[in-house]
């Protein structure tokens, strides 16, 4: 079975909309679920007052998804995780950091890998993500980055020190 989890407010929406509550896991800043194999840390966002974002580990890997999230203070307690990899917003707008914002956090959580995301989504709102792999590439060139491709799966491996995302077959 399937499951969604998130914060309390995105819960209730999900209730809201019929989802079965055997199907849904609410987790709040500071804690930490297993769902099978993998352990689910929610952090703090700044967006809503109960945003959170995901530390995803399983197997050896570490990723971090920022989910919505401004730049500020508050980020710091993802100083020194040192995910895998970073996925990390830089749209600059309704309560994201942007590109330069973004470059600025992924420094300060040391990811083998970073990739961008919330672009292209909605065309008031976006951003070119090559402008973050430039700002970044500047600042922090040890650090990887690489852009998605949409709507393709991806597989993670480890070459040494790096992760590469190899599209699946």
């Amino acid at each position: 079975m399937r499951e969604f989890i998130g914060p309390p407010s995105s819960i209730a929406i999900l209730k809201g909309e019929g989802i079965a509550t055997e199907r849904l896991r609410p987790i709040e800043r500071g804690q930490t679920l297993l769902v099978g194999n993998a352990q689910v840390s929610a952090y703090p966002a700044i967006h809503t007052p109960d945003s959170v974002g995901f530390l995803w580990s399983a197997d050896g890997w570490k990723l971090y998804i920022t989910g919505d999230s401004e730049f500020g203070p508050e980020l710091e307690v993802l100083c020194g995780l040192e995910p895998d990899i970073l996925f990390c917003c830089i749209n600059g707008k309704w309560g994201n950091m942007d590109h330069e914002e973004a470059v600025q956090l992924t420094i300060m959580m040391r990811p083998r890998l970073v990739v961008p995301m919330h672009y292209g989504m909605f065309a008031t709102n976006t951003v070119d993500p090559q402008l973050f792999l430039d700002a970044l590439k500047n600042k922090a060139p040890h650090i990887q980055a690489m852009i998605l491709q949409y709507n393709r799966d991806y597989l993670c491996e480890r070459v040494g020190r790096e992760v590469l995302l190899r599209p699946a077959s």
